[in-house]
């Protein structure tokens, strides 16, 4: 249920009063995040989130103790505007949140975690491809400098054209398109990718024909904005 509250947003909010009770719960992280989808007009929730972040609650599994973290700042922000919580949100990414989830909040809170760009950079050269991925798109949104985070995504893109084919590089490509312009060195890639005959897909059936749509629309809108400037 949570889940779906979350996807829908703000609309969600007369459903605050039974998403509070399931905070501590084995429940908490998705009611966490569509409190936080939510936002402000989901400001009722907001002291006990505050109390949780101060005070994490027993029992949860490790795995969404270490995730509340990141998760219970951030949505102190998202819903109460706490900039002092934003700012947690980049010291518990680096005190043993997961990696998987910690830098998409990071990403979130932008700007308020300047303090942990050097910390960000130094990941781009992490061995791990979704670290280096999900951490340069962290970069990116908190310092508004495409400069090293596109060198680092582009990177998963070349692999592409020889049909080397991985979640992460779909998710490389969507970070791209949100920076902006392709830099010229990279637009042989891309318009090899437009040119294919192949289809470009890491799973099967319907989801190999979304998959490979989704990528052509990517390398088409990266050249677009290219063409634009």
């Amino acid at each position: 249920m949570a889940d779906l509250l979350e996807r829908w947003g703000s609309a969600s909010s007369p459903a605050v009063p039974e998403l509070i009770p399931l905070l501590g719960t084995q429940a908490h992280i998705a009611a966490v995040n569509a409190l936080a989808a939510i936002g402000p007009a989901a400001a009722e929730a907001a002291p006990v989130l505050e109390e949780m972040w101060h005070r994490p609650p027993e029992g949860l599994p490790e795995w969404s103790r270490r995730q509340s973290a990141c998760a219970l700042p951030w949505a102190l922000w998202k819903i109460a505007g706490d900039a002092a919580a934003a700012r947690a949100v980049a010291d518990a990414a680096f005190a043993g949140a997961p990696r998987d989830v910690a830098w998409g909040y990071v990403a979130d809170v932008g700007g308020h975690a300047d303090t942990c760009t050097g910390r960000l950079r130094t990941l781009l050269d992490h061995r791990d491809d979704w670290t280096r991925v999900r951490a340069a798109h962290a970069l990116f949104r908190v310092t508004g400098d495409p400069s090293g985070a596109s060198e680092t995504l582009y990177h998963e893109i070349y692999p592409i054209t020889r049909g080397e084919y991985l979640p992460v590089r779909w998710a490389a490509a969507r970070h791209l398109a949100e920076i902006g312009p392709a830099p010229e060195p990279v637009h042989w890639a891309l318009r090899d990718i437009l040119d294919s005959d192949r289809r470009h897909h890491v799973n099967t059936g319907w989801q190999a024909f979304a998959e490979d749509r989704e990528l052509r629309d990517l390398a088409a809108r990266l050249l677009a904005d290219t063409e634009n400037h």
